[in-house]
């Protein structure tokens, strides 16, 4: 169950928590490495778009994975 605002990414996540607790039992770690960047000569040839697809990739889906996973941490855990 998503305890966050459900939409495609908060459900994403959801479902990779699931998978990796059936699979493994628990979690003990979680690393985000998820990142992409668009180059660009000028701030004005970076689109809205384009701008929101990285912050949905970079900074929310970061967010959403280690406030979701939070649940099954112990105090041993790592988060990184």
């Amino acid at each position: 169950m998503c305890l966050l605002h459900c939409n495609n990414l908060c459900l994403f996540v959801v479902q990779v928590i699931d998978a990796v607790v059936e699979k493994y039992g628990k979690i003990d770690i979680l690393v985000n490495n998820a990142a992409e960047q668009h180059t660009v000569e000028n701030v004005e040839d970076l689109s809205p778009e384009q701008l929101e697809r990285t912050f949905r990739t970079n900074i929310f889906s970061q967010f959403f994975l280690v406030r979701s996973v939070t649940l099954f941490l112990n105090k041993r855990s790592l988060v990184q």
